[in-house]
């Protein structure tokens, strides 16, 4: 309708009539696509989302945190055979690149104490070989003055601390050999 007014404009006005239950009136095909597209329109964006995380958490993966993973399993793997003659390399300044800069650091260290200890076992051992081989020649050689003794001199059994000195003797001898054998000596003396 249009009406027009003293200045000779005319105004056009428009009315609309709301349609009411419009999904009603669409046909059952037309209400499957408009449900569907209802549907589509929350699943789509979401869908998306989901599938560029996954892809970027993959791509993360892939070019940040498998090679660096990789390598402190390796090393984690070497250092538990005991097996601590490799270096770890990782080149980032990134926190990765810190912590296998640390754990190569780590390792570094275990590598320098294993050493340090073994240095100290070998520097043991070899003192306890000395003290053995110190003592053990005149240990020998009162053994042998025994010995001779009791083969020129019979009654020398009947002393009143011959039997003790004897026993004490083979004692010593004894805890010696078992002190020569714990240093990894080789040495043995018989009683």
């Amino acid at each position: 309708s249009s009406d027009s007014n003293s200045t000779g404009k005319e105004f056009v006005s428009y009315t609309f009539d709301r349609i009411e239950n419009s999904y009603k009136s669409l046909t059952p095909k037309r209400q499957i696509v408009y449900v569907a597209s209802s549907v589509a329109m929350i699943a789509m964006p979401t869908l998306y989302c989901v599938i560029g995380i996954l892809v970027c958490a993959y791509l993360f993966y892939k070019h940040k945190l498998k090679e660096p993973l990789n390598t402190l399993e390796a090393a984690t793997d070497q250092i538990a055979r005991r097996d601590l003659d490799f270096e770890v390399t990782y080149k980032s300044n990134d926190e990765f690149g810190r912590l296998c800069s640390s754990f190569e650091d780590m390792r570094a260290a275990l590598l320098q104490a294993n050493r340090e200890m073994w240095n100290m076992l070998e520097e043991r051992r070899k003192l306890q070989a000395s003290i053995a081989h110190d003592l053990r020649n005149p240990l020998t050689v009162v053994y042998s003055t025994l010995q001779l003794i009791e083969r020129h001199c019979p009654d020398v059994k009947n002393v009143k601390y011959w039997a003790a000195l004897a026993g004490d003797v083979e004692y010593m001898i004894a805890l010696l050999n078992d002190f020569a054998s714990f240093s990894g000596s080789k040495m043995q003396m018989s009683c």
